[in-house]
């Protein structure tokens, strides 16, 4: 089992967990300056900074990176809700996929008629 270990506010890589270990999703060490600068911190530096990390890892690593970490978040999340992803969350995730279908269509259309 894979659990990421973060660094600040950054994920910055995974380490081995054993399944037997039990998962909680916890806020007992979270101090509340650490709140303030998070909630503080600058939106946009952030969405570059990993931009240009997961196209660094894409680079390097190519489709599987993103697929390793896919599954490894997929299992943390069922470790800590065995229930999830509800059929509601399914059915969201669903529509959204059907909605960013339509609008890339869309966007290969306009390029095709150009």
């Amino acid at each position: 089992m894979w659990r990421f270990a973060v660094a600040g506010s950054w994920l910055v890589g995974a380490v081995e967990q054993s399944q037997d270990t039990p998962l909680r999703a916890t806020l007992e060490h979270v101090k509340p300056a650490d709140i303030r600068e998070f909630a503080h911190r600058n939106r946009a530096e952030v969405e570059a900074l990993k931009q240009r990390y997961w196209a660094e890892q894409h680079r390097v690593f190519g489709n599987a990176r993103t697929a390793h970490v896919s599954q490894a978040l997929w299992r943390y999340m069922r470790r800590l809700r065995p229930d999830w992803p509800s059929a509601h969350d399914r059915a969201q995730d669903l529509a959204h996929h059907i909605e960013l279908k339509r609008k890339i269509d869309q966007a290969a259309h306009a390029f095709a008629t150009r």
